[in-house]
């Protein structure tokens, strides 16, 4: 995880007084690790929170602890990571501070710099949205484009941006093609360059001293994607200024390339040829000889691509997605016969188009044999230096797409091994067995070049050491067995988990799925097995997760159900819930008939109308409580719910950020508590921000002395003052939900009425943890949308929710997904539980009150 040999990223920037300014709060977090975290590969315990990140956005991460040495990691979507690990050398605090290049979930990971370090941490996550990046020009404070072939004169100064350990950086950009040959130098005679260079997807490069030389650094690579890369033009130390010239010059562009890859970049569009099912395709044609290895690789951010081999000889191969990943598709295979071979660019899915890159490369004779290499070397001044002053030597060697390689590392010192490869490929390993013994076993994901450095954990180590490399033997066609497996409705499919699979950061094996929705359509997806603790997760077509680990506390069974949002292809994979399992399971998923929304009159039962307010609050203002993720979005996907089981949008009022006053929530109550007939049902749904107060003394419904409260935009508002609120309500039914912290201490003051019920987030003195993994602002209010929206507490089928199966439903939820951990508690914090990941603390509070259980509270 923690990336030691990559040079010092050029992304992560200094903060600045007036950046303080515009960041807006995503997440503040009172956290700490423990052995029930996950673990990293080298032994760290690590938690980990999603944000949504736009590009361009700025991010601020800042982690403190008293406890351990903090670490802190930001992941995005494609995989591509930026660390940090002392802030000014405080071993107590990290941060990143960084400008964002794509679109999507990016993971937050709080771990710590050595294995096995626990305790508690303060966690805050804040951004800037939108052109966080002050670009620079040429001479500082723009954006500068260079022109490949001609020179780019630039100089560094007070004022530019920053890089986390103070040097100042310009940021230019360059247009490249896939299969071009770049240099890029960066020349000064007023300070010591550094260069760094970032693709289109993430994949960082640099240099510091080209030749030995400290006023000229240079990168020299094939360019793997075409689009828009960065150029960072930095130094190697803080405080340096001047003048500097910076040249791009590239050969090559298409065909094959010196690495003897042949490769095409294209568009697929409106006037290219059509398939029979409606999709474009592109075709390029290639001789080939019989018993020639192929390994035909195919990208595409643009749409979901679609690879195609096609012989002379009638053979025909096809991919869709490999290793499960929507935005590539890939065959290895070897030729059954001579002659020209047709390869054919397409999309999944008739209509889609947009810029792809495909390459080929022709596997050389004895390249997939496999064996072990032994290579012995010693550490010694006069060898490389990496940025933080380790000596460091290098070998290569040839891999394949899902060729497994195990290297082994001894030697008279504290070894530290990398293993580098094409498209910002890393992986690395501290120590083994012991701190003199490093090990790295991974799955290479691309075919290409891949290099391992031997170096040490410390600078100035240095002495003799062993290198084995071990290839496994890499099976022509293999590529093609790991290509997604499209779930048919209602048909199970077997599969196993176990070596060579694709392997997720944190250790375990995962195998990917596919199933076509449409709109409406409930989706239940289940992962059965009785040789590991099965986890499943659900991807939908924007990107974002459901997941589930043991469904109705089960370890045996995982499951997730929910509605199709949008008609499209639905993501499934299947994993474990710890690193390294492996075994046999069993994949499922259902698809019920599409579920029309309806705006109904009353229901033939006799139940009258829903009316509701649904506030929830993420941005609150200056001076007020933290922002928080998911909140707002909780009562629009709450409203949203109640106008599919019937309620006129007329009757509902969505109050959300600036708009949840109090004067906002009185009028809300008085003006719907008006138009109540007996029959009628009042829902009062709230997410955000719950809190604590003293009171003057006790009383009958707050024996503990405190009052606790609901933070709106402008102000509290204790039980008290709700429930007199709530009197305003004098006929029909009243459904209470609050997901906030300290909620069940509502339940005494307001649910003492006939005709109401309560359902409460957590226990009175138990804070409500963020539902993250749902991207929801709490659990209840996940579950909610589940057990109303999507219509899934209806356990019999009927149509009529009952209040007992409504609270039972929840109860169910809340056991499968908010499981019990130990928790530390200590000093002002000894009479409240702070759930942090200690989510077993947290449990819902059901107050049905005077209504019934067999009561009908919603019917359709």
């Amino acid at each position: 995880m923690k990336a030691r040999l990559a040079p010092a990223l050029a992304l992560l920037l200094a903060s600045s007084p007036a950046l303080a300014a515009r960041l807006e709060r995503l997440l503040s977090q009172e956290g700490a690790l423990d052995k029930k975290d996950m673990t990293l590969p080298a032994g760290e315990y690590a938690e980990v929170f999603p944000v949504d990140l736009a590009a361009g956005d700025r991010v601020l991460i800042e982690m403190e602890s008293s406890k351990f040495d903090t670490y802190l990691v930001l992941k995005a979507p494609s995989g591509q990571a930026m660390e940090n690990d002392d802030l000014d050398g405080d071993t107590h605090q990290s941060q990143i501070d960084a400008i964002v290049e794509e679109s999507g979930t990016w993971l937050v990971y709080a771990t710590s710099a050595r294995a096995g370090e626990k305790g508690k941490y303060s966690l805050k996550v804040s951004v800037a949205r939108g052109g966080g990046s002050t670009a620079v020009s040429s001479s500082g404070g723009g954006a500068g484009s260079l022109t490949l072939g001609t020179p780019a004169q630039g100089s560094l100064a007070q004022g530019d941006e920053t890089l986390a350990n103070g040097e100042w950086v310009d940021t230019w950009t360059v247009e490249l093609q896939a299969g071009q040959q770049l240099t890029l130098d960066m020349t000064s005679s007023d300070l010591d360059t550094y260069v760094g260079l970032r693709s289109p997807s993430g994949a960082v490069d640099g240099n510091d001293d080209f030749g030995g030389s400290r006023t000229h650094s240079r990168v020299e690579r094939t360019v793997e994607e075409s689009g828009t890369w960065t150029v960072y033009a930095t130094t190697y130390q803080a405080g340096q200024g001047g003048s500097y010239s910076l040249l791009a010059q590239v050969g090559g562009g298409g065909g094959a390339s010196s690495d003897g890859t042949e490769r095409w970049s294209g568009s697929l569009a409106s006037g290219d040829a059509v398939l029979s099912s409606g999709e474009y395709a592109d075709v390029v044609r290639v001789e080939g000889q019989a018993g020639e290895r192929w390994v035909v690789d195919l990208r595409s951010s643009a749409f979901d691509p679609f690879l195609i081999v096609k012989g002379p000889d009638g053979t025909q191969v096809e991919n869709d997605d490999f290793e499960g990943a929507g935005d590539r598709s890939l065959v290895d295979l070897t030729l059954p016969a001579s002659g020209t071979w047709q390869i054919a660019t397409t999309t999944y899915r008739a209509g889609e188009g947009g810029a792809y890159d495909l390459t080929l490369r022709r596997v050389r004779e004895g390249e997939d044999a496999g064996g072990t290499q032994r290579v012995t070397g010693t550490l010694a001044s006069g060898d490389g230096t990496l940025g933080s002053g380790e000596w460091f030597d290098q070998a290569t060697f040839e891999g394949l797409p899902g060729q497994r390689v195990v290297i082994d590392m001894r030697g008279g010192f504290d070894t530290y091994l990398g293993l580098v490869g094409p498209g910002g490929f890393q992986v690395e390993n501290d120590d083994g067995e012991s701190n003199t013994h490093s090990r790295i076993d991974a799955t290479l994901p691309e075919a290409g070049t891949y290099k391992v450095v031997a170096t040490s954990y410390q600078a100035g180590q240095g002495g003799s050491y062993t290198l084995d490399i071990t290839l496994g033997q890499a099976e022509g066609g293999a590529a093609a067995q790991r290509d997604v497996v499209v779930l048919q409705p209602g048909v199970p499919v077997s599969g196993v988990l176990q070596e060579g699979d694709l392997t997720l950061d944190s250790g375990e094996y995962q195998d990917g799925y596919v199933i076509d929705a449409q709109a409406g359509q409930m989706i239940s997806v289940s992962l059965a097995s009785s040789a590991f603790d099965p986890y499943v997760a659900l991807q939908l077509p924007d990107g974002s997760f459901v997941q589930n680990d043991d469904w109705e506390g089960r370890s045996d069974l995982s499951r997730v159900d929910l509605q199709a949002s949008e008609t499209g292809r639905y993501r499934v994979f299947a994993t474990s819930y710890r690193a390294g399992v492996s075994g046999a399971y069993q994949v499922q998923a259902n698809l019920s008939e599409a579920m029309v929304a309806q705006v109904a009159p009353a229901p033939a039962s006799g139940q009258g109308r829903t009316l509701g307010v649904f506030m929830g609050i993420s941005d609150y203002p200056t001076g007020g409580p933290t922002d928080l993720a998911y909140t707002a979005d909780d009562a629009r996907a709450m409203f949203a719910g109640m106008q599919g089981i019937g309620m006129s949008p007329g009757d509902g009022r969505l109050l959300v950020d600036g708009q949840a006053t109090r004067p906002a929530l009185q009028a809300a109550i008085n003006e719907l508590a008006g138009r109540m007939g007996p029959q009628d049902r009042l829902v009062l749904f709230y997410s955000g921000h719950g809190g604590r107060l003293d009171r003057s003394s006790p009383q009958a419904a707050d024996p503990d002395g405190f009052d606790e409260t609901l933070a709106l935009y402008d102000g509290e508002i204790r039980d008290d003052e709700l429930a007199e609120m709530l009197g305003a309500v004098r006929q029909g039914t009243v459904l209470l939900v609050l997901d906030s912290c300290f909620s069940g201490g509502f339940s005494k003051d307001v649910i003492n009425q006939p005709g109401r019920m309560g359902l409460f987030s957590s226990h009175e003195d138990v804070t409500s943890a963020v539902a993250a993994k749902f991207r929801a602002g709490g659990y209840l209010a996940r579950f909610m949308v589940e057990a109303i929206g999507e219509r899934l507490a209806d356990a019999d089928t009927d149509g009529a929710l009952t209040a007992l199966e409504l609270s039972q439903y929840l109860y169910e939820r809340y056991r499968s997904d908010v499981k019990s951990m130990p928790q530390e508690k200590s000093g002002a914090y000894a009479d409240i539980v702070m759930t942090g990941q200690n989510l077993g603390y947290q449990q819902i509070i059901v107050d049905r009150g005077g209504v019934g259980p067999s009561s009908v509270l919603f019917a359709w």
